[in-house]
């Protein structure tokens, strides 16, 4: 398996797809993860990772030139969500596109906008880690893993929420992250602009995996993810007024939230996953 030098943030996600290619490919056929130099062999196995919104109202950053699809803008239902899709023309030639989002996937499917993209689209979702449940030993009360807190609705939550919120930007690899989940009890976690709106599962399945009550800025789609009613849904108004409310019911709200049934769910996600990628692969 061959593949491309990809963000620290990413690495445990790149890893993760990684294994499960080893998986289900095995060692008949050669993988290349993510663009890379020089010449390719014929036989390949081309797989592109997409990490980026893929849900984003018109004006948005990046977002010029990108076609509309037929999801509605939440709060603005007049309105539709361009299919904006980064680094197209080399997603359009690899063999497997992994998304982290199936949200994203919908979208793009949806649409029909991208037919050569969305054939070979297939959601992995970024059941990372072990599934560490408790509520012992969580001494931070508000977490954020916001990387740009110059971006303006990270930044002016942050300044909102003050000491009682703990933001840490320089934590990615998995057993210092899942320290880090493990000692908070509420992770915020909110679109980094107004106009980008596919959830981040990248940064919210980690944390529910290591037992983090997470609250998330309400998102399209959202009923499509597996997990969704493990996730406190919020706008960015009301999201800390929301923290702190959980806070004065923290174990109330713990166990409404991460039942048997909710962990069967998540402990599903790999095999669906594996399961996903051998139906690509057969196409």
């Amino acid at each position: 398996m061959l593949r491309a030098t990809f963000q620290p943030y990413v690495s445990d996600y790149v890893n993760y797809v990684c294994e499960l290619l080893q998986s289900v490919v095995g060692n008949d056929r050669l993988v290349i993860v993510g663009p890379i130099e020089g010449e390719i062999p014929s036989k390949a196995l081309l797989v592109g990772i997409n990490f980026e919104h893929t849900l984003v109202s018109p004006g948005g950053r990046h977002s010029d030139g990108a076609p509309l699809g037929i999801v509605r803008v939440i709060d603005s239902p007049e309105t539709k969500y361009t299919v904006r899709i980064a680094n197209r023309y080399y997603l359009s030639e690899c063999d497997l596109v992994i998304d982290y989002s199936i949200p994203n996937c919908f979208h793009v499917r949806s649409s029909r906008k991208f037919p050569e993209i969305a054939k070979r689209q297939v959601y992995i979702a970024p059941c990372l880690y072990p599934i560490v449940w408790n509520r012992t030993g969580r001494t931070i009360d508000i977490l954020t893993t916001f990387l740009d807190t110059s971006q303006p609705r990270r930044k002016a939550l942050l300044e909102s929420a003050g000491s009682l919120c703990t933001n840490v930007s320089s934590c990615f690899e998995g057993s210092e992250l899942c320290r880090l989940y493990q000692s908070a009890k509420i992770l915020i976690n909110i679109h980094q602009t107004p106009h980008h709106h596919t959830l981040e599962e990248l940064r919210v399945l980690p944390a529910i995996q290591n037992g983090v009550i997470v609250l998330a800025e309400k998102s399209p789609l959202f009923d499509l993810v597996p997990y969704h009613d493990c996730i406190v849904w919020v706008t960015y108004e009301t999201a800390l007024d929301v923290a702190k409310t959980i806070l004065a019911e923290y174990d109330d709200t713990w166990s409404r939230l991460f039942t048997p049934k909710m962990r069967g769910i998540l402990e599903s996600l790999h095999e669906s996953n594996c399961e996903a990628l051998r139906q690509k692969i057969r196409m």
